[in-house]
């Protein structure tokens, strides 16, 4: 099952529910419909203003579900959703940031290599800042006993 389906497909630990718990279930299987609509796929990247809620609450959001489920594989799920958050950052600008794998660059012209090599050059840029997001938020759960 991919990562986003079982997000969209979130509960709560009905033996511990709470009012504050179903809003985390709301806004972990909002998140994932995002999830859904950007893809899985790695080196890719969207603005923060296409995510359903701001990236903090999120964040919060899934750090709250970590120290409130007693499941290892929930623990697991949630950690690897939580880890494509990074994915969308401030600026990044309108649709998809990042490179298509199917461009066939024997063919391609000098024009079509010159517009290559800025989109791997704006990829590089992003994937910086998203791997010293992602380095942060495990360290925020290490430091929670959560990683």
């Amino acid at each position: 099952m991919a990562i986003y389906q079982w997000l969209s497909e979130y509960k709560e630990d009905k033996s511990r529910s709470t009012q504050a718990g179903e809003a985390v279930a709301v806004i972990i299987r909002a998140y994932a419909l995002a999830l859904e609509q950007k893809g899985t796929s790695g080196y890719s990247y969207l603005d923060t203003n296409k995510l359903p809620y701001p990236k903090e609450v999120i964040k919060d959001s899934f750090i709250f579900a970590l120290k409130n489920s007693q499941n290892d594989k929930i623990k697991e799920n949630l950690k690897v959703g939580l880890l494509f958050l990074p994915d969308w950052q401030d600026d990044v600008g309108e649709g998809i940031k990042g490179f298509a794998s199917e461009i066939d660059i024997s063919a391609a012209t000098s024009a079509q290599l010159n517009s290559i090599q800025q989109v791997l050059l704006e990829q590089m840029k992003w994937n910086e800042v998203a791997l010293v997001e992602a380095n942060k938020i495990k360290e925020e759960l290490a430091a929670q006993g959560l990683w």
